[in-house]
């Protein structure tokens, strides 16, 4: 069960303190010391008054938690108006704040922590703030890209950029026919009968375009006019685009059959990394 901690001027999000099924009251030998490569969820032990209680620690989290049974005798419970929220909106009470002496049994280091104090059978709860400033979380600062609490998102970071934005910030991409450098070299099998395709009936509602489009690919060098007769015949398909445009495509089968295919065993790790050690 995740919470938020509220009060009359902010709100501040509590990530996954969830209700215990198990006792929390384990040995100091049994948490935490045996720790998985990328465990789901982060436990340590802590000492109140020599009891070691497991506690989660949770990088999600802006405040500490901790159920009112783990609470020393000697502890005072200051009376304040804030709310545990769930994720789902749903609100707790909170008893107040509460300062709590606590030993890491691992370190041997003592803590004197202010912890907000709830009444039920939640699992005691460090924050992402105590977490750092107890050397138990580090966080790889060059790894992310930080916001202030107070900072609003740029439009970049908010939201996901936009078929104008993008078409705005890299115009040079989008301008003119790109095409790699060199000739294409394919090998003809010559024994294959040439094949003239049935022509597809373009709809009148698309002449018009379709001429265009084929005109503009000739006037950029895709297509090359043919005004003889030719053994070979492609069959084109026109079809409508989102912007109002048209795409014209061919149907390639028969030409593929003509063609010979080069067979190139692409290299694998294996095979590179013996060079990688000559370089």
């Amino acid at each position: 069960m995740s919470f938020v901690e509220t009060d009359l001027s902010s709100e501040k999000e509590i990530l996954s303190v969830e209700l215990s099924t198990k006792d929390d009251n384990v040995s100091t030998s049994e948490v935490m010391y045996s720790v998985t490569d990328f465990p789901n969820k982060i436990y340590a032990v802590m000492e109140i008054q020599g009891k070691p209680v497991r506690m989660q620690i949770d990088s999600g989290a802006s405040c500490d938690v901790l159920p009112k049974k783990y609470l020393p005798g000697v502890a005072q419970i200051q009376k304040s108006n804030k709310l545990l929220t769930v994720y789902n909106k749903q609100q707790i009470s909170a008893l107040g704040t509460a300062r709590v002496s606590m030993l890491n049994p691992r370190t041997r280091k003592k803590y004197n922590a202010k912890f907000v104090v709830v009444d039920g059978n939640y699992t005691p709860l460090i924050g992402a703030c105590a977490a750092q400033q107890r050397g138990l979380l580090v966080i790889q600062h060059h790894n992310i890209q930080l916001v202030s609490n107070n900072e609003d998102l740029t439009t970049s970071q908010s939201s996901s950029l936009t078929k104008e934005q993008v078409l705005t910030d890299f115009a040079d991409i989008f301008k003119g026919l790109r095409r790699m450098e060199g000739k294409l070299h394919l090998e003809v099998d010559d024994s294959v009968s040439p094949v003239v395709m049935p022509p597809h009936r373009v709809p009148v509602a698309l002449k018009g375009k379709f001429k265009e489009e084929i005109d503009r690919l000739i006037d950029v060098g895709v297509l090359t006019k043919v005004e003889e007769p030719t053994k070979w015949v492609s069959s084109a398909v026109v079809t409508s685009k989102s912007n109002g445009k048209v795409r014209v495509c061919i149907d390639p089968r028969p030409l593929n059959e003509a063609v010979h295919r080069s067979h190139y065993p692409l290299p694998v790790i294996d095979d590179i990394l013996p060079e990688l050690g000559k370089a």
